[in-house]
């Protein structure tokens, strides 16, 4: 998306920001796009920001997107062509071509947050994590802890080799591969099952909806 002039719609930038886009100016973009909502979204994301991720997710260009039945993705857009949103390609246009973008009623919080969780990684060209890693059930954990001051426990799912076991009459069980997830070391407690762990926070908690005004 390119770059939207600020001094259309001011944005005031009250922390120091990084080389780049500014958050002044992401917002500023979002809101044109998408008056009455994209500003609001833009808000709530510096607040995880700060809360949730230390400062660390850098701003980036905002497409507030009704795509597939998922109404309210927010997906962030860096220069890099190969990183464009399929049929959202039109939202990077040049702004002398710029054309209104389909009306989106709200913004889920939980796609939000699931969108920074990815960015974090992105924008620095490292490769998104796996579902099933060590490291993304630390990052879930570390955010639900922050998010609801709760601790959970995640562990990612192993696949071990069960040997074969003799059966009456000389006849054997044939060895057989199960899936296990490790407890929590310090409580015992089970983790929160693989399913849980991938589509975090949506499949754990109702974050609520961003709505336009």
């Amino acid at each position: 998306m390119p770059r939207v002039s600020i001094a259309r719609r001011p944005a005031p930038i009250v922390i120091e920001e990084p080389e780049g886009l500014t958050f002044g100016a992401m917002k500023a973009a979002a809101e044109v796009y998408w008056p009455g909502l994209g500003g609001k979204v833009a808000d709530e994301w510096r607040e995880y920001n700060r809360d949730l991720f230390d400062n660390k997710v850098r701003p980036a260009a905002m497409v507030l997107s009704r795509m597939s039945s998922v109404n309210g993705h927010w997906f962030p857009l860096l220069d890099r062509a190969d990183q464009r949103i399929g049929t959202e390609g039109h939202m990077v246009m040049h702004a002398g071509f710029y054309a209104p973008p389909d009306r989106v009623l709200f913004v889920r919080r939980a796609d939000l947050l699931r969108g920074m969780m990815h960015q974090l990684r992105r924008q620095d060209g490292l490769p998104l994590l796996k579902g099933n890693s060590r490291e993304w059930c630390d990052l879930v954990m570390e955010l639900h802890r922050r998010l609801t001051g709760q601790r959970i426990w995640c562990a990612p799912e192993n696949e071990i080799a069960e040997p074969r076991k003799q059966l009456a009459g000389g006849l054997y069980e044939p060895e057989q591969t199960i899936l296990v997830q490790d407890a929590d070391p310090e409580t015992g407690a089970p983790s929160l099952p693989r399913d849980k762990i991938v589509g975090w926070p949506g499949t754990v908690m109702d974050l609520g909806r961003i709505t336009r005004d």
